[in-house]
Protein backbone atom coordinates (compact mmCIF):
# COMPACT_ATOMS: atom_id res chain seq x y z
CA UNK A 1 0.00 0.00 0.00
CA UNK A 2 2.90 2.07 0.41
CA UNK A 3 4.33 2.13 -2.58
CA UNK A 4 0.87 2.77 -4.22
CA UNK A 5 0.24 5.74 -1.86
CA UNK A 6 3.15 7.16 -2.90
CA UNK A 7 2.57 7.02 -6.55
CA UNK A 8 -0.89 8.40 -5.90
CA UNK A 9 0.63 11.33 -4.08
CA UNK A 10 2.90 12.26 -7.04
CA UNK A 11 0.16 12.08 -9.49
CA UNK A 12 -2.50 13.78 -7.65
CA UNK A 13 -1.67 17.18 -9.39
CA UNK A 14 -2.01 14.77 -12.79
CA UNK A 15 -5.44 13.43 -11.34
CA UNK A 16 -6.88 16.94 -10.45
CA UNK A 17 -6.12 18.17 -13.84
CA UNK A 18 -7.79 15.42 -15.44
CA UNK A 19 -11.00 15.88 -13.15
CA UNK A 20 -10.73 19.58 -13.41
CA UNK A 21 -11.13 18.59 -17.80
CA UNK A 22 -13.78 16.42 -17.34
CA UNK A 23 -12.42 13.31 -16.69
CA UNK A 24 -14.82 10.63 -14.27
CA UNK A 25 -13.65 9.44 -11.34
CA UNK A 26 -14.31 5.84 -11.76
CA UNK A 27 -11.55 6.31 -14.97
CA UNK A 28 -9.06 7.32 -12.57
CA UNK A 29 -9.97 5.15 -10.03
CA UNK A 30 -9.47 2.39 -12.53
CA UNK A 31 -6.26 4.01 -13.32
CA UNK A 32 -4.36 3.52 -10.06
CA UNK A 33 -5.84 0.23 -9.18
CA UNK A 34 -4.80 -0.82 -12.34
CA UNK A 35 -1.06 0.34 -12.06
CA UNK A 36 -1.48 -1.06 -8.39
CA UNK A 37 -2.82 -4.28 -10.26
CA UNK A 38 0.15 -5.02 -12.49
CA UNK A 39 2.99 -4.43 -9.07
CA UNK A 40 0.11 -7.09 -8.11
CA UNK A 41 0.78 -9.57 -10.58
CA UNK A 42 4.00 -9.40 -10.84
CA UNK A 43 4.53 -9.82 -7.31
CA UNK A 44 2.69 -12.99 -7.58
CA UNK A 45 4.20 -14.80 -10.40
CA UNK A 46 7.45 -13.76 -8.38
CA UNK A 47 6.46 -15.29 -5.50
CA UNK A 48 4.93 -18.05 -6.97
CA UNK A 49 8.41 -19.22 -9.14
CA UNK A 50 10.27 -18.51 -5.45
CA UNK A 51 7.83 -20.74 -3.51
CA UNK A 52 7.80 -23.43 -6.05
CA UNK A 53 11.82 -23.91 -6.21
CA UNK A 54 12.14 -23.92 -2.27
CA UNK A 55 9.22 -26.81 -1.90
CA UNK A 56 12.30 -29.41 -2.24
CA UNK A 57 13.84 -27.61 1.09
CA UNK A 58 9.97 -27.23 2.29
CA UNK A 59 9.23 -31.14 2.07
CA UNK A 60 11.84 -32.13 4.59
CA UNK A 61 9.86 -30.35 7.32
CA UNK A 62 6.74 -31.19 6.55
CA UNK A 63 5.48 -34.31 7.45
CA UNK A 64 2.42 -36.26 5.62
CA UNK A 65 1.65 -33.14 3.44
CA UNK A 66 3.18 -32.29 0.13
CA UNK A 67 5.08 -28.73 -0.14
CA UNK A 68 3.77 -28.06 -4.00
CA UNK A 69 -0.28 -28.79 -2.75
CA UNK A 70 -2.00 -26.39 -6.11
CA UNK A 71 -5.02 -25.66 -3.81
CA UNK A 72 -3.00 -23.75 -1.36
CA UNK A 73 -0.81 -22.12 -3.72
CA UNK A 74 -4.30 -20.57 -5.05
CA UNK A 75 -5.92 -19.98 -2.22
CA UNK A 76 -2.84 -17.83 -1.15
CA UNK A 77 -2.70 -16.29 -4.31
CA UNK A 78 -6.09 -15.59 -4.59
CA UNK A 79 -6.11 -14.28 -0.34
CA UNK A 80 -2.90 -11.92 -1.25
CA UNK A 81 -4.13 -10.83 -4.37
CA UNK A 82 -7.80 -9.53 -3.09
CA UNK A 83 -6.17 -7.74 -0.34
CA UNK A 84 -3.76 -6.12 -2.47
CA UNK A 85 -6.70 -4.61 -4.56
CA UNK A 86 -8.35 -3.56 -1.13
CA UNK A 87 -4.72 -1.58 -0.27
CA UNK A 88 -4.86 0.20 -3.69
CA UNK A 89 -7.94 1.02 -3.29
CA UNK A 90 -7.76 3.08 -0.33
CA UNK A 91 -5.22 5.43 -1.59
CA UNK A 92 -6.91 6.10 -4.78
CA UNK A 93 -10.27 6.89 -3.26
CA UNK A 94 -8.35 9.45 -0.75
CA UNK A 95 -6.74 11.44 -3.81
CA UNK A 96 -10.29 11.33 -5.79
CA UNK A 97 -11.97 12.46 -2.81
CA UNK A 98 -9.94 15.76 -2.65
CA UNK A 99 -11.49 18.38 -4.86
CA UNK A 100 -9.60 19.16 -8.37
CA UNK A 101 -8.91 22.88 -7.63
CA UNK A 102 -6.95 22.25 -4.00
CA UNK A 103 -5.01 19.28 -6.01
CA UNK A 104 -4.10 21.82 -8.63
CA UNK A 105 -3.42 24.63 -5.82
CA UNK A 106 -1.15 22.06 -3.94
CA UNK A 107 1.78 22.74 -6.28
Amino acid sequence: MGVVSQAVSQRTTEIGIRLAIGARREHELWSVTRSGAALIGLGLVLGALTALAATRVMESLLFEMSASDPVTFVAVALLLASVSVLACLVPARLALRAEPITALRAR
